[in-house]
Order: C-alpha cells, then structure tokens, then sequence
C-alpha cells in the first residue's frame, strides 16, 4: 500500500490538522486507479466507470477487446466530458447470454441541471457490458455508433442502417444501435425491407425486452404505437419528469388523427411545450373554433416562434406553415401572414408559404362552393364490374373566374371506409349543349349514390384565367349535392 508522509505545522490547530488529513486521505482514494477494482463485480466497474470523477484515460482501460477494433483511442480520449448531473443512480438490470457470451445490462438513472430556463429532468440510459474471461468490461463500438448517426443525420438512410446492423452484430443488446435503426427505417420506408428482415415491431419489442424502463426505448414506442391507449400507457411510465416528456407527448398527439380527440388528449396532459400547442392550434383551426384560437394563441406567438428558432430551418418553415394555414382558416389574416413570412425567411424553397401568400391576399379563394348536379346517367362496366357513368353539370358559386380545378375526391361509406377515390377536373369551358355553368365526367365511379356515400376532398388546385395555379385547401371547398 503506498505511503504519504507529510509534516504539519506546528502552530497549525488540531481540528485544521484533521481536516488537513482527511483531504489528503480522499485525494489519495481519487488516485488509486480501476486496477484497485474487483471487476467481477458489474455494479462496481459499471458505477466506477460512469462516475463523473472518472477520466478517459480510466473509462479507456475498462473498454472490452470485443469493441476495440472499432474504438478511436485518441478520439476517445479527448470526448468532451459529460455535464455532471444532480443525481446518478446506477443499476443492473440483468445478465444473460447470448451465444458463447454473457452481457450484462446496466441501467444508469440521471438527474440534470436546470439549463436555458428549463427544470431539472431525468434520463434514463442503457449500456451493455460483457464478461471478458469473467472480468466485466464495456461495450462500445464506437466507430459504428459515430458512423451511422453520420449518415443518418445526412440523410442517407440506407447506409444508416446497413452500419447500424454491423452494429448489432457486435453489440446485439444494445438499446442506442435498436433506436438508430427504428429511425432510420422510419425514413427510408418500404426500402428497408429489401435490406433486413427487421420489422419496426419487432426493434420496439427488442429494445422493450433489453430494458422496459429505457427512456430511448419508450420514446420509439409511444411514436411506434398506433394504440393511443398504450401511448398513453408508455406515456405514463416514462413519467413528467423525463427529459424525453414533451417530445413523446408531442409525437404521441401526432399520431391522433381525429382534431377532437386531438384537443381533449392535449388538454389532459396540460403542458406548455410550444410544439404540442402549436398542435392544438391546427386542431383548433380545422375545426375552426375562432375564439379557442385566439385565447389559446394570443399568449403564445413570441413562445413558439422561440420554438421554431431553435429548429433547423426546414422544420421551422414546415411548422410555420401548418401554424399560418390554421389561423388563416378562422379568419386571422395578419397572424397567418406573419407565419407566412417567417416561413419563408426560414426556407424559401417551400412552396407551400408561397400558395399560402397567395391564398391570404386573395380572399375569393378561401371560400370556393361547387354545386353538383346529375345530368345524366349511363350504365357501363369499368374493370368488368357494372357500374354507372356520371356526368355532373357543376356552379361554381363563389366569385373566382378560373380555367379548371383539379379535385381529388374520396368517397367514404357510412362505416367510415374509403371506397374509392377519383381525379376529378372541373372546367370552365361550356360543353356544347350547355347553355351554362361549368362541367366534370367522372366515368368508371362506383360510388354516384349520394344518399349513402359521403364525398370529400383529398387535395385541389385551380387555375386562374391567367393560367396561375394554387393548391387549394381542401376545407375551403364546399361541395353541395343535387340529384
């Protein structure tokens, strides 16, 4: 055991001399180096590793050989060292082999500082160890981690998760390689099934089963599930006080389709978060509950253009846009515009501020009603099955002058299901014959009885007389049936 000697003063007092001592005695500790370690014992290296004391050059020692062909020692090295935390909590989750090899998963439990005027949060992470010769040491592929994170973040998705199985080749518990590539199949879509044999499904399970309580595990499933009721489930496991709170819930209201339902679960949570307001606010917009929006917004607007600021700018132009679309909907011109504006200082290319421009100075556009009525009626078969050529004699109502517009329309059965949908092209040129109004073929269409069939309006665009086109929104149009 080595020795430290010092001399003390004589004058020094004996309660400064004990002092003095106990220091020396807690420096003498911080200096005894991971060889002092019992290291086969996981919770003991697992938490002597992750201390906040703990250098690199320690943290280097206790990496398994298993990892080191891809581990950059000098890039190691010099990571910047993690903020250190109010609280940390380590914990072994399990053991469990894998082939000829036994990992250990360990759970480390971290209380943050308040930081940029947000409150104290708790994350909740993974790592995986394996026993190397019965001496527990850390799995971290590194050059893997870094790699696919690279390509994902420049969007090439497909070698994202080419990388990311290389990965879990080497660290098959591991819950951070599982939550890159649930992602990065969520970008690359139907695309990933020609590349691995994975289903989204089955990376939540896996990442569930490595650790239920793993906060980027929860996350992946509350945006995973199409379940609001096991959202919410997760939702509640993962707590208020997780730093990952508002983005679920964000991501979880997302998910819920119907703007009723959308406001009531937004409102139960009750939270601040500008994102999930601003949610609210389109809700609020489709509906066009003016004088919900306006209380809910007023208070709001430096908030979320905060909000937006601290986003890439594509998302922020994205958002700005939704968020100008639904006040414009309940009338509030000025604040649509502003949004408007803010969206294209943010991402120019957007077309959809451009349209959005147009649509508030134009008020004509906003409201467009089209009056369909059968003038005739043919039987015929499309795809051999019997079915009904219609012709509509359209009025268009409103005061726009136009060429044509270009609907799409989907028809929905009184179980709610789409039967059918239709591309439907209105022109303002009479058919001869017709003394007025405008005219649409919609041949092969299934679905011309009105009285059980309810139609709406996917998508449309209009050309103005001076061949202008804008898409329209489908909620400005009225479409009124007349047999």
């Amino acid at each position: 055991m080595r020795k430290i000697l010092y001399d003390f003063p004589s004058s020094l007092s004996v309660y400064f001399r004990l002092n003095f001592l106990l220091a020396l005695i807690l420096i003498s500790l911080a200096s005894l180096d991971c060889g002092r370690l019992d290291d086969t014992n996981l919770l003991e290296v697992a938490t002597y590793y992750n201390r906040p004391e703990t250098n690199r050059k320690a943290q280097l020692k206790l990496i398994a050989q298993l990892a080191m062909p891809y581990v950059d020692q000098e890039e190691f090295l010099n990571r910047e060292a993690n903020p250190k935390p109010i609280h940390q909590e380590i914990t072994v989750v399990k053991t469990e082999k894998v082939g000829d090899q036994s990992f250990g998963i360990v759970q480390i439990s971290t209380t943050t500082a308040p930081k940029d005027g947000k409150d104290s949060c708790i994350s909740i992470s993974t790592q995986t160890w394996v026993s190397e010769e019965g001496h527990w040491r850390r799995l971290f592929p590194m050059k893997l981690q870094n790699l696919a994170s690279e390509h994902y973040n420049n969007g090439d998705y497909a070698s994202a998760i080419e990388v990311t199985e290389k990965w879990l080749d080497v660290e098959p518990l591991s819950i951070d390689a599982y939550h890159r590539l649930y992602f990065s199949i969520m970008r690359v879509g139907w695309l990933f099934k020609k590349r691995s044999e994975r289903s989204a499904e089955d990376i939540i399970r896996s990442m569930l089963a490595i650790n239920e309580a793993d906060h980027l595990a929860l996350h992946a499933a509350i945006i995973a599930t199409e379940d609001i009721s096991a959202g919410k489930a997760f939702l509640d496991k993962l707590g208020k006080n997780a730093c990952f709170y508002e983005s679920s819930v964000f991501n979880l209201a997302l998910s819920i389709h119907k703007d009723e339902d959308r406001i009531e679960f937004i409102e139960e949570i009750d939270t601040d978060d500008a994102l999930v307001n601003i949610l609210k606010i389109i809700s609020l917009g489709n509906l066009k509950r003016t004088e919900d929006i306006i209380s809910s917004y007023e208070t709001k607007r430096d908030l979320f253009e905060n909000e937006l600021d601290d986003n890439d700018p594509s998302f922020a132009a994205t958002w700005a846009f939704r968020l100008g679309q639904a006040l414009l909907r309940s009338g509030l011109h000025e604040d649509a515009q502003f949004w408007a504006s803010y969206g294209i200082s943010k991402d120019p290319t957007l077309k959809e501020l451009s349209w959005l421009s147009k649509r508030i100075q134009n008020k004509d556009l906003r409201s467009i009603s089209l009056l369909f009525k059968t003038t005739s009626l043919k039987s015929t078969t499309w795809d051999g099955v019997p079915t009904v050529r219609v012709e509509y004699l359209i009025e268009n109502i409103s005061k726009v002058n136009f060429s044509k517009i270009q609907l799409e329309i989907e028809a929905i059965g009184k179980s709610g299901l789409s039967i059918s949908s239709k591309e439907v092209t209105i022109y303002r040129t009479l058919k001869p014959g017709h003394k007025e109004g405008n005219y649409a073929y919609l041949e092969g269409v299934r679905w011309y009885d009105f009285d059980h069939i309810s139609p709406r309006i996917l998508s449309a665009s209009i050309n103005l007389e001076d061949e202008t086109i804008i898409d329209l929104d489908p909620i400005d149009i009225e479409l009124i049936i007349k047999k």
